[in-house]
Formats: structure tokens, C-alpha cells, sequence
């Protein structure tokens, strides 16, 4: 009975696996036939915010100066992957219950497949800003350490997505507070505006923001050639581990729930 249970584990692993992936290749397929610039849309919005940003803060209040388009981009393209896939991880189960009521599934594979949909987005954009970014600067070694980097955001990020479409369906007002809340998280981030606007004795404080930090830690290693803050690293990716566990649990726990909630 016990190795019967055990031999259908992997078996469901797999089926989550292969649903994830065809639903994020469907998906990101209608995303752009559904826009007239198609995938170059994906690299068009980052560019616009980033033009946006310069000619206000970089030219009307002459608060960029040298190398002010590549600290843009690291902060604003980290940002924007963190909101576009919190923003459509939200939702990702309560939109689903129709499906749920038909067939069993997992539901960590709802926000998992939000988290896969906003990697590979990431991925294109990222191919054409790094791109940009090497032209601007100077490559080091310390440029090996935006993978690190770069891990313990997905992590972060996953952590967030499952604990918010986890929770939403219990509580769907919360849908309504996400995107005022991402807007402020822009805001509190440094996107921007460097650390050194910031008060010293707030520095610490401003940290405590996941992505204020790992901006500030993007920006040392590819435009300040330093080394990132190993120690910081650590602790977000523990403390990301601990709410992505929370979050599995408590679709584990209410797996045959989120069938019954309400639309």
C-alpha cells in the first residue's frame, strides 16, 4: 500500500510538470499574437519605462548622472519581473476553479506556472538589456555574481507568488490591494534613486524591502565591480524558503477546498 502511494508521487510530479510547461507555452504564445508587436512588446515596455525615467529624473532634475541608463536598467527590469509575476500569480487559482471542479490537480501548479511565464519574459528582455549593458560598461568577474543574485530573486519571487495566490481565494479583496501595493514597492525600492539619497541611519531599514536590497546588490556587482553582500543573499533566500514552505503547505492543506470557494 505504502510503495503503491510512493510510486504514484513522482507520476504526479511529472503530469505538474508537463501541464506547467504546456500551459506556459500556450500562454505566452496568445500573449503575442494577442499584441500587435508581439514578443517585441516584452522589450518595448521595459525601454519606454526606462526612457521615462531618465528624461524626468536624469534631464528635467538633472539627478542621473554618468552611467544613470544602466543603474535604470538593472532597477528597473528586476522590479518589473518581481510585479508582473505577482500581478499574474494573484489570481492564478481563484480564476481556475472552473477547471478545479473538473479535474484534480495540483495547485501549487497555478502560481508555479505565473513564476515559469515571468522567467522566460524575463529571459528575453534580459538577453537584449544585458546586451545593452556590456556596451555601456565595462565587463569584471564581479559580473559572474548577478547569477547569485538573479537565483535568490526567483526564489523570492516564487515565495511571494504562491503565498499570494494561496491566500486570495479565501480573502479576494486582497486582489484589489496587489497593484497599489506593487506601485508603492516601486516607490520603496530604489528603482530610481540611489542609496545614497537615502538617510544612512534608514539604509538598514530600507533593506528590509527583499527587492530594495537585491536591486542595491545587482548594482554593486555589474556597475560598482564589488562584491555582493553574501550575508544578505543568505538571509533572503532562507527567509524566502520559509514563506515558499508556508505557502505549500497551506495548498497542501486546503488542496480540496479551493474547488468549493465561491467565484
Amino acid at each position: 500500500m505504502g510503495e503503491s502511494g510512493f510510486s504514484k508521487r513522482p507520476d504526479q510530479l511529472v503530469i505538474s510538470a508537463r501541464y506547467i510547461w504546456h500551459r506556459v507555452m500556450t500562454e505566452l504564445s496568445s500573449e503575442a499574437k494577442r499584441l500587435y508587436l508581439s514578443y517585441f512588446w516584452w522589450i518595448l515596455e521595459p525601454c519606454l519605462m526606462i526612457g521615462v525615467f531618465y528624461i524626468i529624473f536624469g534631464m528635467v532634475f538633472e539627478r542621473g548622472g554618468e552611467g544613470f541608463v544602466s543603474f535604470l536598467i538593472l532597477g528597473v527590469t528586476a522590479w518589473l519581473w518581481f510585479a508582473h509575476t505577482v500581478a499574474k500569480s494573484t489570481l492564478s487559482i481563484r480564476s481556475q476553479q472552473g477547471l478545479m471542479r473538473q479535474v484534480h490537480v495540483a495547485k501549487y501548479v497555478f502560481p508555479f506556472s505565473a513564476v515559469l511565464f515571468g522567467l522566460f519574459k524575463h529571459f528575453f528582455v534580459l538577453i537584449v538589456l544585458i546586451s545593452l549593458l556590456v556596451y555601456l560598461n565595462e565587463p569584471s568577474i564581479t559580473w559572474f555574481f548577478y547569477i547569485l543574485i538573479f537565483l535568490v530573486q526567483l526564489l523570492f519571487i516564487t515565495a511571494v507568488s504562491t503565498v499570494i495566490a494561496a491566500v486570495v481565494p479565501f480573502v479576494p479583496d486582497l486582489s484589489k490591494i496587489v497593484p497599489p501595493m506593487l506601485q508603492m514597492t516601486m516607490f520603496l525600492s530604489g528603482v530610481f534613486y540611489p542609496q545614497s539619497m537615502i538617510p544612512a541611519q534608514y539604509v538598514p531599514h530600507f533593506r528590509y524591502n527583499p527587492m530594495a536590497g537585491l536591486i542595491m546588490e545587482y548594482r554593486k556587482v555589474m556597475l560598482e565591480y564589488q562584491l555582493p553582500d553574501f550575508v544578505y543573499l543568505g538571509k533572503v533566500a532562507l527567509y524566502s524558503g520559509i514563506l515558499l514552505a508556508f505557502g505549500l503547505w497551506v495548498l497542501n492543506r486546503f488542496n480540496h477546498v479551493y474547488p468549493r470557494l465561491a467565484d
